[in-house]
């Protein structure tokens, strides 16, 4: 069965949960968009990630399957529907299968009557399905009546420690931040950071995140749509002497880049992101700090999307009378005095940033507010005076 809503990336590669969803969609039990929307509103329910495997196990007992026990798993699906055997009131069961293709394995349905199981033939079911290892069972009987050939004993799981809490401190460049709202420290580091670079909720972020269709909200091929679709530009990794800045260097960097309480999202290492902003110091300054569930200021960035004031260009317009003028003095080639930098020339204008070439003291990257206020524009002439840009702003 096509699915005309999960188009980002294809079936092949898919998480588990993906799978788990498109195959509810096949077996008639609902259509996708409930099924992704129930996984999605479970997720936030548990604190979890939407292709965590409890996710999947409480979806699925939502919608009417019960858990076999592990007496029909770690043997072949062959195996396992003979064991099965066949049932008196039809019924469909899923197969979840060892596959290192999909994170978290495969998943297939089959469809039971009274004589015969017959498998259901979509993109989630491989061709050679009847050979490969089962890993967990679900069977949803049509009556609603749970007849489980292989009863799952009930275990009490509940902990009687209090939720771990990870004591961490502030420093120059770091700021604690866990928005996980079950305080869970899970792989959860693109909602965390999506979280704090739009100042909002951690179900808030799961449901932009969402919007995109896919179950692993996670995904190189979401978070980036995301973030350009509510206003984020994208920026190549900063570099000094050809190496990437670390967390502090990069923080010092943006302390001087920007100054209207621009917000960032970035890559951290390998493979981590986090949010990166203005936080109020103790002398009623403001410092850029990497906010997240711990401290990977000494990590090295990567690619960075930056969200600009939405009211900084604009204000620009409204504020000063000649403001064609203004944006006329700092497009690109104009040339401009830094008061520590010296003579330099915008090459990049982008969302109220100027990327300023200062020749010998390197690139920069500034906010067009704080250019306006800060920077004088050189004459073309160098006799004549340089013209003040800030006293046009009212």
């Amino acid at each position: 069965m096509k699915n005309n809503f999960d188009a980002v990336t294809s079936l092949e590669y898919k998480s588990c949960a993906a799978l788990t969803i498109q195959c509810l969609a096949d077996s008639g039990v609902t259509d996708w968009k409930t099924a992704f929307e129930q996984q999605i509103s479970t997720a936030k329910k548990l604190g979890l990630m939407p292709d965590d495997f409890k996710v999947i196990r409480e979806t699925l007992q939502d919608f009417g399957f019960v858990m076999q026990s592990t007496a029909v798993e770690g043997v072949r699906v062959s195996t396992v529907l003979s064991s099965l055997g066949y049932f008196s009131i039809p019924a469909v069961v899923l197969l979840q299968l060892s596959d290192y293709q999909h994170p978290g394995g495969n998943m297939i349905a089959v469809h039971t009557d009274s004589d015969k199981a017959i498998p259901i033939v979509s993109s989630t079911c491989p061709r050679d399905f009847d050979k490969r290892w089962v890993t967990h069972v679900w069977i949803r009987w049509s009556d609603g009546i749970d007849r489980s050939p292989y009863p799952r004993r009930s275990v009490n799981r509940t902990s009687k420690t209090s939720p771990r809490k990870r004591e961490l401190s502030e420093t120059a460049y770091y700021k604690p931040f866990q928005p996980n709202p079950r305080n869970n420290y899970i792989g959860d580091c693109v909602v965390r950071a999506i979280s704090g670079a739009m100042d909002i909720t951690w179900s808030k972020a799961i449901d932009l995140l969402s919007t995109m269709r896919e179950v692993t909200v996670n995904a190189r091929e979401v978070y980036p749509r995301v973030l350009e679709k509510h206003g984020f530009v994208h920026h190549n990794p900063l570099l000094k002497n050809g190496r990437r800045l670390d967390g502090k260097a990069f923080c010092e960097e943006m302390n001087k880049a920007y100054h209207n309480g621009e917000r960032i999202f970035a890559h951290v290492g390998r493979s981590h992101v986090a949010a990166i902003v203005l936080v109020p110091l103790d002398d009623r300054s403001r410092s850029y700090k990497i906010i997240d569930s711990w401290d990977s200021s000494e990590r090295l960035i990567g690619e960075y999307w930056v969200l600009a004031k939405k009211s900084s260009k604009t204000n620009i317009v409204a504020s000063v009378p000649v403001g064609e003028e203004s944006q006329r003095q700092t497009g690109v080639g104009s040339k401009l005095h830094h008061p520590t930098f010296g003579d330099g020339i915008v090459i990049q204008t982008a969302s109220g940033v100027l990327t300023i070439d200062f020749g010998d003291n390197g690139t920069r990257r500034l906010g067009e507010d704080w250019v306006i206020k800060n920077c004088s524009v050189v004459a073309e002439n160098a006799g004549q005076a340089e013209i003040k840009v800030a006293h046009n702003k009212q």
